[in-house]
């Protein structure tokens, strides 16, 4: 009987010990074995105010950022809101920049992309389809979105998109971000790969322990989609500059060292996240200065 218990124990303990390895392991093997590419480096910004937007864009052309991504700011049936004026300085500043833009579209704001496109389109290099679709939540408190809730705004978005490019000559490209959550909902990223519109995958990345485990969850979106992926959010939320600064410079090595393209980072102006005025942003045009394509 101890025989037997010793048994399914070593075999318990061996499956424990062999999942724990696959899942950290490349993370110490990506040191012994860096790639020396060169990262683009994008931000999230949110177009708080156009009187701010001129001195923001020039700041972030200095640190060298090269994607901004920005949120659907828009409002057509009332062609005189304040919005539409936000929206409208920021894409006539950024065309004294070489920025490319990348545009999120929530599921609340599919009515408003054709609007959108028809009046900023031709200034527009990304369209990310939908945000985190696997968590988007429903209106029942903690509620996720059934399937078919999700595939309908992603059809119409990439319908939409795709008539524009078509219509416009234009080149849009599309693409939408995951967090760890997809491993348990893949049939979403299948989903998403089913369209030869969406031309890459973007991985969300916070904590320690994401950055550690980015590898494993990684490679699982690659063979689930068969796209390449890059790092659309990073960030950690803390007033502590010294903490964000060492965690972020920390993290870029480390995805720089794995081999990953891009990485955007949040926020440039977003409270606890942001990188504007700190020491980060000191850090950041280093780092860009030594590692950045």
């Amino acid at each position: 009987m101890f025989k037997k218990i010793s048994k399914h124990l070593v075999i318990t303990l061996s499956i424990i010990v062999m999942a724990f390895f696959n899942i950290f392991a490349p993370y110490y093997i990506t040191f012994i074995f860096p790639s020396s590419n060169k990262m683009i480096i994008g931000v999230d910004y949110y177009i708080d105010s156009e009187v701010a937007i001129a001195e923001d864009l020039e700041a972030m052309n200095i640190v060298g950022i090269k994607v901004i991504k920005i949120e659907l700011l828009c409002e057509p049936n009332s062609l005189t809101d304040y919005t539409n004026n936000r929206t409208k300085v920021f894409f006539e500043q950024i065309s004294f920049y070489d920025f490319k833009i990348a545009v999120k579209v929530m599921r609340e704001d599919v009515w408003k992309l054709g609007y959108y496109l028809e009046h900023w389109g031709d200034k527009i290099d990304y369209i990310q389809v939908l945000n985190e679709p696997e968590l988007i939540q429903g209106f029942g408190e903690g509620a996720l979105l059934l399937d078919d809730e999700i595939f309908t705004p992603v059809r119409q978005i990439i319908s939409n998109v795709t008539a524009y490019n078509v219509a416009n000559n234009g080149n849009i490209s599309m693409y939408t971000n995951f967090s760890p959550a997809f491993l348990l909902r893949t049939n979403i990223v299948q989903f998403y790969s089913n369209f030869t519109e969406i031309k890459f995958l973007g991985f969300d990345v916070y904590m320690d322990i994401g950055i550690q485990t980015t590898p494993f969850i990684d490679l699982a979106l690659r063979r689930l989609s068969g796209r390449e992926t890059i790092v659309t959010e990073f960030g950690i939320s803390t007033l502590d500059e010294n903490k964000k600064t060492e965690f972020v410079i920390s993290g870029l090595n480390f995805f720089k060292a794995y081999g990953y393209k891009q990485c955007w980072l949040l926020y440039w102006n977003g409270q606890e996240y942001e990188i504007s005025g700190t020491k980060l942003e000191v850090a950041l045009k280093e780092w860009i200065k030594d590692n950045g394509a």
